[in-house]
């Protein structure tokens, strides 16, 4: 399979290109960009189809449950993107019906994703902190502040002596 896919996506143009001006693509190299024509449909969606084996036989092996979320995030973008790029909302503001799949991929995550990606990611660590310093002050106060310094005096003897071990 992985020898014919190659024939036909790198050799058979390879071999067209070395004999002719232009070369033959059976499948377009490296995808086909579908942006500017759902531009009306979809807009500030980024839209291509890449004809890639591996991705495929990625897809066949990983788990479902992360396939699944593949997909959802790939729904979640193509309903967001136009509710975002609309004149109501405004966030998307880059964003040109001529954009290709490239520009629109980079202008979207310049004016929204990026920012989003910052609060989304940080806000785990912040509610473990979060979390760590609550459990920290109802301890302190149920079993009184010397004590807790005291267990953690014996936590830090025996990490001591488990890495003088090693």
């Amino acid at each position: 399979m992985g020898l014919v896919f190659g024939a036909l996506y790198i050799g058979f143009p390879t071999l067209t290109g070395a004999l002719l001006d232009r070369p033959i693509t059976i499948l377009p190299l490296p995808f086909v960009d579908f942006t500017q024509q759902t531009a009306h449909y979809l807009p500030a969606t980024p839209v291509a189809v890449a004809f890639d084996l591996g991705m495929f036989l990625i897809g066949m092996v990983l788990p479902f449950w992360a396939m699944l979320g593949t997909f959802g995030g790939f729904l979640a973008t193509v309903v967001f993107n136009p509710v975002l790029a609309s004149p109501a909302m405004g966030v998307l503001r880059s964003w040109n019906p001529g954009d290709n799949m490239q520009t629109t991929f980079y202008k979207n995550q310049i004016d929204f994703y990026f920012s989003f990606a910052l609060v989304w990611g940080s806000q785990l660590p912040s509610r473990g902190c979060f979390r760590w310093l609550t459990h920290f002050a109802r301890t302190a106060k149920e079993r009184g502040a010397m004590a807790l310094v005291r267990s953690w005096r014996s936590t830090s003897r025996r990490a001591e002596a488990i890495s003088d071990r090693s």
